[in-house]
């Protein structure tokens, strides 16, 4: 069954024309099986061709329809509302194709945003009561935080935009404990990413929840960043502040707009032999002068596991960071109470998934 004329008229006849000569050979193959008898085409209606079921979204009332025609007695929906307790973030679009998929009926832009932020109040609450009821949810979670004393004396330390009705950045700090693990270590919602900011964070950081020496802290060159770890980084005890190896390269890269030396810059980060560096950074100045006059205004511990001491632990981006990000992405849209509450509940979880498989191996004595 077909609802296409032209399409029919071009199997059933051999001659070529103007428009036509261009098809691909192997679709000939179709207009083969239909003279041989195999394949039989027959005109129908747009409105009865039931392969539009499959390809193409269709009003409620045509939907059930070709549901009959081809003898299907229930759907079952995935999905029958859309979860914006699940998805928050969902884009207003989602919302409106949604609307006429299920009902045919187009909502404006105004009016799904405008329901949107109703069903966002119903579930999380408003905005303005998210904020006075923060610190009284704060003060009952700081007892049951768990600490840091397991992991390695590393800390990634990353920021990210919130995307709900009040601007803000969360800026996060994540290490990785004895089974090489992601560990979140410490959540801050912030202004933005400024070397105030950042210097609150690193301060109560240090105090309240990594007052350890020799701390390793990997991030990356943002001039706020920088500026405070300038200030806060002398008060930890033997501290040390090192570049993400991908966020290096990437700013030469938009400098240079040369991506062989993007990869070389990578390649001799990961290097572990001084020798071996050496020479690879001989040969870089040799062939770009003007990008080595650059790198050497870097120390090499910055950037360099050959010159690091072994301080990062192999860590030689903010991959631990950007995953915690990634994980929270969802949330970032939420009242700010809510946005806590997830973030809180979602690493418990983790937590003590992961402390049931210890468990688990030392039952089984693997451990």
């Amino acid at each position: 069954m077909c609802d296409n004329c032209s399409a029919i008229q071009l199997a059933k006849n051999s001659v070529f024309h103007e428009k036509s000569k261009y098809i691909d050979v192997r679709f000939h193959f179709l207009r083969d099986l239909v003279n041989d008898g195999v394949v039989e085409l027959s005109y129908c209606n747009s409105q009865d061709q039931i392969a539009d079921i499959m390809t193409k979204p269709k009003k409620l009332e045509q939907f059930e329809k070709l549901c009959g025609m081809l003898g299907v007695v229930e759907v079952a929906k995935e999905n029958e509302e859309v979860s914006i307790s699940e998805d928050p973030d969902i884009p207003i679009k989602a919302l409106v194709k949604e609307v006429v998929t299920r009902f045919g009926y187009t909502v404006t832009y105004r009016r799904a945003w405008t329901a949107k932020q109703i069903a966002m109040s119903q579930i999380y609450g408003d905005w303005e009561g998210s904020y006075k009821e923060l610190p009284r949810w704060l003060n009952a979670v700081q007892y049951y935080a768990p600490g840091f004393s397991f992991c390695k004396p590393i800390l990634q330390v990353d920021g990210t935009f919130l995307t709900g009705k009040y601007a803000g950045t969360l800026l996060i700090a994540s290490s990785q404990d004895g089974n090489r693990r992601i560990f979140p270590v410490a959540f801050a919602i912030v202004e933005g990413e400024t070397r105030e900011a950042w210097e609150w964070f690193f301060y109560n950081l240090r105090t309240n929840v990594t007052p350890q020496s020799n701390i390793c802290i990997i991030s990356y060159r943002g001039t706020g960043l920088l500026g405070a770890l300038r200030t806060e980084l002398p008060q930890w005890c033997d501290g040390q502040s090192v570049y993400c190896i991908r966020h290096v390269a990437s700013n030469f890269n938009k400098e240079f707009r040369d991506n062989d030396l993007k990869e070389k810059l990578i390649e001799m980060g990961y290097e572990l032999m001084r020798p071996r560096f050496e020479r690879m950074l001989a040969v870089l100045r040799q062939k770009n002068s003007r990008a080595t006059a650059r790198l050497d205004k870097i120390p090499k511990e910055k950037w360099t596991q050959s010159y690091d001491d072994g301080r990062r632990y192999g860590h030689m981006t903010m991959n631990l960071a950007e995953c915690v990000n990634e994980i929270l992405k969802g949330a970032r849209f939420l009242p700010i109470t809510t946005l806590v509450r997830a973030t809180y509940h979602r690493l418990n979880s983790w937590f003590v998934h992961h402390r049931n498989e210890a468990t688990n191996m030392i039952r089984a004595g693997h451990v």
